[in-house]
């Protein structure tokens, strides 16, 4: 696990010899980046969103987010623009957890974890 900048936002990489990710700390949680090392992105990426935070609607950003389900517009489309409360090491990891939602009060976190050897 490594703390870097990572298009304006603190963020958390996670990678072995084949593959990273990037787990952005400063909004979400989310996953901003998969890919192998050296490669494009597996996810989308919005560039006039880079770095942003705060804004009080929600934002697409890029990356994979974790939804609700059922979907339903004001739960799966609840702001994550703020930075979460808490980020952990696990064997293999990081557990995110993002403060309770303003429109769920859902508490949502992912728990994040790369193979040593392996692309998964």
């Amino acid at each position: 696990m490594e703390w870097i900048d990572y298009r304006g936002w603190r963020a958390v990489r996670l990678a072995n010899r084949e593959v990273e990710l990037v787990i952005t700390r400063d909004v979400g949680p989310r996953i901003l980046r998969f890919g192998f090392l050296g490669g494009p992105n597996v996810f989308a990426e919005f560039e006039r969103q880079a770095g942003g935070r705060g804004e009080a609607e929600w934002m697409i950003r890029g990356g994979h987010r974790l939804w609700i389900a059922p979907e339903a517009p004001a739960w799966s489309y609840e702001p994550d623009n703020v930075p979460y409360e808490a980020v952990e090491a696990v064997p293999g990891g990081v557990l995110t957890r993002q403060s309770p939602g303003p429109v769920t009060g859902l508490v949502k976190q992912m728990e994040i974890r790369l193979a040593e050897d392996e692309n998964r």
